[in-house]
């Protein structure tokens, strides 16, 4: 989330104090000036078209790129969109499969779309939703990149789902504004309460006078923001705060398997109002804190206030791409537990092997077809395409009643080579023995090869996304 209102001082009895950084800002007569940079639309239109765009949970994903390349996954800050990440995905989308989310309330999506908006079950809900995304879609070791708000929510995705990211890259995020927590939830409530009173006709000047020329330096690059952030829900902006605002992910740091880099910015006009006095002890701090991670690490930007990626884009860029790059190498890298894997793939696939030829004897699709997945394909020699199980069980349905009996017959399998974690190509032979036209005299064999492919869902269960008989 942007620059929570409240401040931790850091000093005597570590309260929060109860003003508003900003309105101490203004009051002591130390409001900001914006430093003379270039005129420019921090917010750049972005070039790469939408490949696909669809809901998980709460989340509205926007994926571009090409499927199949090591996955990058954006969460964007409070009241921002996709867009927040524009000139990242026109960066990375050549080389990587990205996916943009958006909360729900954020850029024009109703705050509805959470289902439960309660703000005490948004953050972990939100990160269960996630991991819904990389399980469902068969993303191995994505590289997750947030923002503020974003940023801790990909933190608590790293430390409640370890073992799925490949990196957890935070921007300014899960830093907690107090070790105390009725001092987190005082702060937050203070944060939160002048959007609560916002309508959408004051959203904007609300969000301008109390967050934005504060979190962003230039003034063109307020404008370009705000138009993009008065589309966003009071409600939700509230209610976020409050979710994010609460936590204390300190303890949770251990459990983050990923390698977690924090890039923050620093400004010698708000960060000492942040409890910040300098570079060094802000980097001080963050350092203190990344220790509870096994694997933690922090780089600092100087001059630049809280959008980072807008103050001071090329310095940005630089240092996430490096991480991206060096990460996603070391997730190419990483070698599979593959023996792990198999066994926990074999019993369903055994299982869908097993109900193969009873399924055929006794006429039950149902069973034949219960090893596919909702949008798996049957591919035959010869023959239409059929895509999902009920198309499958349908197909089967309909050869039965000019089916010959069927005395014997199996599947064998000839190979088996795991592909990442969620994917495995299986092949082998299956064959038939049926009746004769008169039911008597030997019966004729008939068959041929297979290869499968398998894929681990978000329930955790293997089954066929590909199958094709030759």
């Amino acid at each position: 989330m942007p620059y929570r209102p409240t401040v931790i001082a850091w000093v005597a009895r570590h309260a929060i104090l109860p003003c508003a950084i900003f309105a101490a800002l203004v009051l002591s007569g130390a409001a900001p000036v914006a430093a003379p940079l270039a005129a420019r639309a921090s917010v750049p239109g972005r070039t790469t078209p939408v490949a696909e765009s669809f809901d998980v949970g709460m989340m509205h994903v926007e994926r571009f790129g090409t499927r199949g390349r090591q996955a990058v996954i954006f969460i964007p800050a409070l009241f921002c969109g996709s867009w927040q990440w524009n000139r990242e995905i026109d960066s990375l989308a050549s080389r990587y499969d990205v996916y943009a989310l958006t909360l729900p309330g954020f850029d024009g999506r109703p705050f509805a779309a959470a289902g439960d908006t309660a703000w005490p079950n948004l953050m972990p809900r939100a990160a269960a939703d996630i991991s819904r995304l990389i399980r469902g879609r068969h993303l191995a070791r994505p590289i997750v990149v947030g923002h503020s708000l974003g940023g801790t929510l990909a933190v608590l995705f790293g430390a409640t789902y370890a073992d799925e990211p490949g990196a957890i890259i935070a921007v300014e995020g899960g830093y907690p504004i107090s070790p105390d927590s009725a001092n987190r939830l005082a702060g937050a409530e203070a944060s939160a309460a002048p959007y609560d009173s916002a309508t959408p006709a004051t959203l904007a000047s609300v969000l301008r006078a109390r967050m934005l020329r504060y979190v962003i330096t230039s003034p063109v690059d307020v404008d370009s923001v705000a138009k993009y952030a008065a589309l966003s829900d009071h409600a939700a902006i509230a209610a976020w705060m409050r979710a994010a605002l609460s936590l204390d992910l300190t303890g949770q740091l251990h459990a983050i398997r990923a390698p977690l880099l924090e890039i923050v910015p620093f400004d010698t006009t708000i960060d000492p109002y942040q409890g910040f006095a300098s570079h060094a002890a802000k980097a001080q701090a963050y350092t203190t804190w990344l220790a509870h991670a096994p694997n933690g690490s922090l780089r600092v930007i100087d001059r630049s206030r809280h959008f980072v990626m807008f103050d001071r884009p090329a310095e940005f860029d630089q240092i996430l791409f490096g991480a991206i790059r060096a990460h996603g190498a070391s997730t190419a890298s990483a070698q599979l537990d593959t023996a792990a894997i198999l066994a926990g793939a074999r019993p369903d696939i055994d299982a869908a092997n097993d109900a193969w030829l009873p399924g055929l004897q006794h006429h039950d699709a149902a069973s034949i077809a219960e090893a596919y997945s909702d949008s798996g394909l049957f591919i035959p020699a010869h023959g239409p395409v059929r895509r999902g199980r009920a198309a499958i069980a349908q197909l089967y349905a309909s050869r039965f009643p000019h089916q010959l009996p069927i005395r014997g017959g199996g599947v064998v399998t000839d190979g088996i080579q795991v592909l990442s974690a969620t994917r495995i190509v299986e092949w082998g032979h299956a064959w038939v023995d049926v009746a004769s036209d008169h039911g008597t005299g030997p019966s004729a064999r008939s068959g041929g090869q297979y290869l499968t492919v398998w894929v681990r869902e978000g329930d955790g269960h293997w089954r066929i996304s590909r199958n094709l008989t030759f």
